[in-house]
């Protein structure tokens, strides 16, 4: 049996987004690079998508988009901190050399491992119940299944597959929010695009994950290769700094965009192309802007300097 009055001095440790600040995302710097690269961009991600519908004008409907994503991130956050905490208190125990994460919090989490892992398994089903209450959509639910799942593998095979993992891992959580707030968003949607048919829309949407899988899942991955476990020397000699590596990355990623959206546009019959061009050239933009900032701020700010790499 927990103790309640232990549970109700230690409350905030079961917030969502508090063991991942707690236990990875630590600086101040990092936190902010963390909400403006995951979160913020996300919702600014959607928000576009859905800036022509003129429903979207309406206070209602933009307060639904934020509920809706708000749901999603949320969800997939809680879930994902499942895989943090198996991994941390779990798998490191089997590990001949393991990354451990110490802190003022750990005590609180290994004695409460279960209360934590439940409450934030919680919070998944029961948003992914709304879902399927009120729209009969299992697309919440299929994605922190596969999260729970892609990690388990994650933290039980200890070797180069965990790259792949990663990507995996990271593509759902970026793709899975996005995906899941435009389906969810559909009324939002379908009118930004002239009332197309909804399912003549889902290969913009296509489109715009990959470019979203693009723009963080990709590069990050790439980033993630070049921990010194998996023994990639010609990889982290190729990538090099990070700071440099990502305002190279983006660069590339803008010019191609560029030249994906001068062919698209040239083709007429592309179903309302020129609606959603500027989302598709926001998100390289967005990163770029952001990376090169990060870079001429790089020896300014105070950053955690992971010793895995």
């Amino acid at each position: 049996m927990f103790n309640l009055t232990l549970l109700r001095s230690n409350w905030v440790n079961y917030l969502p987004i508090t063991y991942t600040f707690q236990s990875r995302i630590i600086t101040p710097f990092e936190r902010v690079s963390w909400v403006v690269i995951f979160p913020l961009f996300l919702f600014l991600v959607a928000a576009l998508f859905c800036q022509n519908s003129v429903q979207f004008e309406r206070s209602d409907s933009l307060l639904k988009l934020v509920f809706d994503f708000s749901l999603h991130f949320v969800a997939v956050v809680s879930v994902y901190e499942v895989g943090y905490l198996y991994n941390d208190f779990v798998t490191t125990k089997k590990e001949r050399n393991p990354t451990l994460r110490q802190g003022h919090y750990h005590a609180e989490y290994a004695s409460h491992f279960f209360l934590h892992v439940s409450w934030r398994i919680t919070l998944g089903v029961a948003f992914s119940a709304h879902y399927w209450w009120h729209y009969q959509s299992w697309h919440l639910a299929l994605t922190l299944a596969a999260i729970l799942g892609v990690f388990y593998i994650h933290n039980t095979v200890r070797n180069r597959m965990n790259i792949l993992t990663y990507l995996a891992l990271v593509s759902l959580r970026y793709v899975g929010i996005l995906v899941g707030v435009m389906l969810a968003s559909e009324p939002l949607v379908h009118e930004a695009f002239f009332s197309v048919k909804f399912e003549h829309i889902m290969p913009r949407i296509l489109e715009l994950g990959i470019l979203v899988f693009l723009a963080f899942p990709l590069c990050r991955t790439m980033e993630h290769a070049c921990k010194k476990k998996y023994g990639l020397q010609s990889w982290r000699r190729a990538i090099g700094n990070f700071d440099r590596f990502r305002v190279k990355y983006y660069a590339v990623l803008l010019t191609l965009v560029l030249t994906y959206t001068y062919w698209q546009y040239i083709d007429s019959q592309k179903l309302s192309w020129s609606q959603s061009t500027p989302i598709f050239l926001f998100i390289p933009m967005y990163f770029l802007v952001f990376r090169v900032a990060a870079y001429w701020a790089k020896d300014r700010v105070k950053r955690n300097k992971h010793q895995a790499y």
